[in-house]
């Protein structure tokens, strides 16, 4: 099955090509490999359409400079896919890091939820020494990652740990 974006043909073309061939193919390959790259980034990155374009032209900037080291032990588009992957994979860690609420606003949201009638004196005295040093690090701004390496624990654990609290003061 031959696709529009098919980069193969045309990297082993350019390959071995020489003088003003090599330049127009070069060109014809980053449009392909553009092409290849921002249809994996869609399936990738749905709602992310916005940051696509960047993403697509970092990635296809890497892939050239990086071509010397392309061993040839796969296909080239196979090589090329993997290196879009990763910098999909990247880019979805870097929004998510981004993307993390305050910790201190969550905190006050839970404290602010609560009936007046309760006093947050009485419920925090009968925390135990983790439940209260999660307090304390929820107040500071710490993120559930440095929170959980001070418990330590994991970040999951960590946000289980908070539920679990919030439920609690929550039913108090």
């Amino acid at each position: 099955m031959k696709r529009d974006s098919d980069v193969n043909p045309v990297y082993e073309e350019w390959k071995s090509s020489t003088g003003r061939q090599k330049e127009w193919l070069l060109q014809e390959l980053i449009q392909k490999m553009e092409r290849f790259a921002m249809a994996i980034c869609w399936q990738r990155l749905p709602d992310h359409g916005d940051s696509l374009e960047a993403l697509v032209n970092e990635v296809v900037w890497k892939a050239l400079q990086n071509e010397p080291k392309f061993k040839g032990r796969a296909r080239f588009s196979t090589w090329f896919y993997r290196i879009v992957s990763n910098a999909c994979n990247r880019y979805l860690r870097s929004f998510k890091r981004k993307c993390e609420v305050p910790l201190e606003n969550e905190g006050n949201q839970v404290l602010s939820g609560l009936p007046a009638r309760v006093a947050v004196i009485e419920i925090l005295d009968g925390l135990n020494e983790d439940e209260a040093k999660l307090c304390q690090l929820v107040a500071e701004g710490y993120t559930w990652a440095e929170i959980g390496e001070i418990l330590g624990m994991t970040r999951q654990g960590a946000q289980m740990k908070w539920r679990r609290l919030k439920e609690a003061l929550r039913d108090a």
